[in-house]
């Protein structure tokens, strides 16, 4: 083959590679887009979508179709090289050239598909798996018969068959001094990465690792062996209660020690003014004083960029309207997704740390590291890594999604917990509920494999000696343990009649009741030198009391600090007793009014999701609550004080108030029948709301000043 007639081959080659890929990306605009959110088309959604965001979502398109062509051309350019760098090729007839560029072009690309069906099955499950029949068999095929796996080796086999040959021509002809001055370069590159950077830092340091959703009950199993062994060095706190437990008020709760009745973020949609409004923070109070602040998560962790705790980096994703606006146009090309589902690709199109199907532990727990090589630069630093796989919709990558799921089960979650709201809950089957239970075990066991990673890896490392490390959560998860009782007195009466409550399975969640104990406790761990290795199962504590004790751990007076409603635990950590007092609790905002559970039932309904939240236009766009709906929801809101092994719940009804007095043994809550009890606990709970927040008693309510 002449030079010339090369050239122009590898020219109209690289031209149909880009075809080939310009109508991958007209296909899924055309028959794949859909406004749709959670399964269902609204058409309030339209418009908000057609008011703010259609010059945007047309400039999305365009970086998605520009993605689609460097991925056409890069593929293009590889296929392309068999056939023209080897001058034997000239003396193949031009057909038999064509033919071989676009079946190594296609195999490269269905290869590269193929193996990221397996590793994320979640971003492909609405267009194969939900369709049913044989697209449901080829997803399955994939992924439990692991063509996936071959699927990826051949395609880079593939690519090693067409790059090594054509690189070594080209190497033969390159000068023997650029050779030695390459190979000088990678290898002082490969020596930068693997050295540690540990200059100047003295210490004390801090690391919080924070894992959403870790149930208390999950630590010393199976399912977390790498953090259950390094409890065991450790003081471990098996009773930690958030306040709210939603991840946005539990978080500012746990970096700031106070509860969310006097922070002000009480639910997951707070207002930019009550964001400002949040007080002094662990951070600042840090930063202030010489430390070096940072905060590192995945998807779950969208709240750092949305409030200001004093970090003075932030390496997370942002939640936006505009964000989810470009998270679903990236969703409805499953063409390009195999090639930007990494690092690179979140750089280009940053929407996609929002995905819950990218939330990799691993991956995570590696920016974890670079952070702490920066930090260690400093004399000291505070550090948050915050592990979103374990939260809803427990989408782990391969093989965690599988690893204690029945690999039969054919159901609408096989992958995920897939959000589908036109799933009525109460439909799901005992499979159903198992394969969830399944799934979220796999997405903790993911988490616990890289936590326990990065923290064999600092305990390798010189920061040893002068870094602490705490594991806890933001919150717990109720995976369909059934209600833990299934009859309750009803308002008094002369028959002193007595309802029974359907309680079949219970729910699935967090944040919603204040009742069953998998969705609130979660554990504490403290690891660090000097510490005396110990457990306390029996006294409940409050997230709240983190930051009072890291500040005392540090070194640093509380009255330097500021307010504080937690109890500092500095003295159970040197061996003494923990702090036996009173927390408080208070649910979240509810996302639907009504619904099978038991908090549906016995509630005060207000609008949905969609009603009461609202765009802050002035603000980047964000998802905020209406503030004619903020007493509302805050007014409805369950409360309970707990304190030892005994919980008053306050649930306020339409037409009256009730509390229930609850005794917990173990993970069992049951009715308690003491009178003076309850009055103590119901006094307890108004002093502490009233104290501690804004709100008044009026009529048995408790009312905010609005």
């Amino acid at each position: 083959m002449a030079v010339s007639e090369r050239t122009r081959f590898v020219r109209w080659a690289l031209f149909v590679g880009l075809l080939a890929f310009a109508a991958q990306f007209a296909f899924s605009l055309a028959f794949l887009t859909s406004q749709a959110i959670m399964g269902v088309q609204d058409p309030r959604l339209g418009e908000l979508f057609r008011k703010y965001f259609l010059v945007s979502a047309g400039l999305m398109q365009l970086r998605i179709l520009a993605a689609y062509s460097a991925v056409g051309l890069a593929l293009s350019a590889v296929a392309v090289l068999p056939f023209s760098v080897f001058r034997p090729g000239s003396r193949w007839p031009l057909p038999v050239r064509w033919l071989g560029f676009s079946l190594v072009l296609m195999c490269l690309h269905f290869g590269f598909v193929c193996a990221d069906i397996q590793s994320h099955p979640q971003n492909y499950a609405e267009f194969l798996y939900d369709r049913g029949g044989g697209w449901r068999s080829l997803q399955v095929l994939l992924t439990d018969g692991g063509v996936g796996i071959w699927a990826r080796r051949c395609s880079w086999v593939l690519t090693g068959a067409c790059v090594l040959p054509a690189a070594a021509a080209a190497l033969f002809r390159w000068p023997r001094r650029t050779l030695v001055l390459g190979g000088v370069v990678l290898v002082l590159a490969w020596s930068v990465q693997l050295s540690p950077v540990i200059s100047g830092n003295t210490g004390p340091n801090v690391i919080v690792i924070a894992v959403d959703s870790f149930r208390s009950d999950r630590l010393f199993s199976p399912i977390t062996p790498r953090i259950s062994r390094l409890a065991e060095t450790g003081v471990t706190f098996l009773r930690a209660y958030p306040d709210v437990a939603r991840t946005f008020p539990s978080m500012v709760t746990i970096h700031t020690g106070r509860y969310a009745l006097r922070h002000g973020i009480r639910h997951m949609f707070p207002t930019i003014e009550q964001r400002a409004a949040i007080g002094q923070t662990l951070p600042r109070f840090l930063r202030d004083r010489g430390y070096e602040t940072a905060v590192v998560a995945d998807y779950a962790g969208d709240i750092f960029p949305r409030v200001d705790l004093g970090f003075s980096r932030v390496d997370c994703p942002d939640f936006t309207a505009g964000t989810l606006m470009e998270q679903r146009a990236l969703e409805t090309h499953p063409f390009l997704l195999p090639y930007v589902s990494n690092r690179w690709g979140m750089r280009i199109f940053p929407a996609l740390r929002e995905f819950t199907s990218l939330s990799e532990p691993a991956e995570l727990a590696a920016r974890g590291k670079e952070m702490i090589g920066t930090l260690s630069r400093a004399p000291r630093f505070f550090l948050t890594i915050f592990f979103s796989s374990a939260h809803f919709p427990y989408a782990a990558p391969h093989p965690y999604y599988g690893r204690f799921t029945d690999p039969s089960y054919r159901g609408p979650y096989k992958y995920h917990k897939a959000n589908r709201i036109d799933l009525a809950e109460e439909t799901l089957t005992p499979e159903d509920r198992a394969q969830v239970r399944g799934l979220y075990h796999g997405a903790l066991y993911a988490a616990d494999e890289a936590a326990g990673d990065l923290i064999r890896m600092i305990q390798e490392s010189p920061l040893r000696s002068n870094t602490s490390i705490v594991v806890t959560a933001d919150h717990g998860e109720n995976l369909y343990e059934p209600a833990r009782f299934c009859t309750r007195p009803v308002a008094p009466s002369r028959e002193g009649e007595v309802a029974s409550v359907e309680c079949e399975h219970g729910w699935m969640g967090h944040g919603d009741e204040l009742w069953n104990e998998e969705g609130l406790r979660v554990p504490m761990v403290f690891i660090g030198p000097g510490l005396n290795p110990r457990r306390v199962e029996d006294v409940p504590i409050s997230l709240a009391s983190l930051a009072p004790t890291l500040v005392e751990w540090l070194g640093f007076r509380l009255e330097d600090y500021g307010l504080t409603d937690g109890e500092s635990l500095s003295a159970a950590l040197r061996g003494g007793p923990p702090p036996e007092t009173p927390i408080y609790l208070e649910t979240g905002a509810w996302f639907v009014p009504r619904g099978p559970a038991r908090f549906h039932r016995e509630r005060i309904p207000y609008a949905s999701l969609l009603d009461f939240t609202e765009l802050d236009v002035d603000h980047n766009f964000e998802v905020v609550a209406r503030p004619e709906y903020e007493p509302i929801i805050n007014g409805s809101k369950h409360r309970a004080v707990m304190e030892g092994d005994r919980r008053l719940v306050y649930i306020p009804l339409r037409d009256r108030p009730r509390y229930e007095l609850l005794r917990i043994r173990g993970y069992e809550t049951a009715p308690m029948e003491d009178e003076k009890e309850l009055a103590r606990l119901k006094r307890e709970l108004e002093r502490m709301i009233t104290e501690i927040g804004t709100e008044t008693l009026s009529s048995g309510y408790f009312v905010g000043p609005h």
